[in-house]
């Protein structure tokens, strides 16, 4: 009789310690998934404090390559070369990178249409016919979609005139 009993309150014991083990395992959990919360938010503060400054460099990079664009080639137009290309490396070296996209079709996520350019061709339905600005990324950030104009068929639609 006493030996059963003991068997009971050691089975009991048992059964408790059990149930705190399997509480404090529970916690740590929890507070892990906590602690992995509070990061990805310091990590998201730190990008959206940044990000302003990041916007601001792009804008001035597209300036650059406009005005570079637009005069004749000169020592002019190869120092606005030089000084878009060191923006552009500022950048990299804070995690920031132009898009490339290795299809020649137009990529929603990554991309937007700022305009369309009617084709003949149907193969040619969906596809990038220029870029009109860089896009850009910090990371799994999209900063700023490539602007591009995107090739949209049309049939040509040939009248018959009857005499």
């Amino acid at each position: 009789m006493i030996i059963s009993g003991l068997a009971n309150e050691v089975a009991l014991l048992n059964r408790t310690i059990e149930s705190c083990l399997a509480y404090d395992n529970a916690k740590e959990e929890a507070f892990n998934r906590l602690y992995a919360e509070l990061e990805d938010l310091k990590k998201d503060a730190s990008f959206n404090r940044i990000r302003p400054l990041y916007i601001d460099l792009i804008l001035l990079f597209d300036r650059i390559e406009s005005v570079r664009q637009e005069i004749i080639p000169s020592p002019i137009s190869a120092l606005l070369k030089t000084l878009g290309e060191e923006i552009v490396e500022i950048l990299y070296r804070q995690g920031v990178e132009i898009i490339h996209t290795s299809s020649p079709s137009f990529d929603p996520t990554v991309q937007q249409a700022v305009g369309i350019q009617s084709v003949t061709d149907k193969g040619e339905n969906n596809e990038v016919a220029r870029m009109v600005r860089k896009g850009f990324k910090c990371g799994d950030h999209l900063l700023r979609a490539g602007e591009v104009i995107v090739k949209r068929y049309k049939a040509i639609v040939e009248s018959h005139e009857s005499s």
